[in-house]
């Protein structure tokens, strides 16, 4: 298991949205209440080795580290009809 790297051992990395989108769970009773789950990544940060070189995974792929907020929304079925509207629109 990997230790959680030491902030001094990671750099800033600028990040873009691509792509938007949330999950939909049906809540299994009789009250119709929709869960609306996101998760937005908030920071993104590369991750140095202690030498300063970029850190890698086993595989060879790069090291991030990344900060999330996840953001969880009771709908009524009148309000996640709407969202899917606005969701198939975009």
């Amino acid at each position: 298991m990997q230790s959680v790297p030491n902030p001094n051992q990671m750099r800033y990395v600028p990040h873009k949205v691509l792509k938007e989108s949330a999950l939909y769970l049906a809540v299994g009773d009789d009250s119709g209440i929709v869960l609306e789950i996101k998760t937005v990544v908030m920071k993104v940060n590369r991750v140095y080795s202690l030498d300063g070189k970029p850190a890698s995974n086993p595989d060879g792929t790069p090291q991030y580290s990344w900060q999330t907020q996840i953001f969880l929304t009771a709908l009524t079925k009148a309000e996640y009809d709407v969202r899917k509207k606005m969701d198939d629109f975009q």
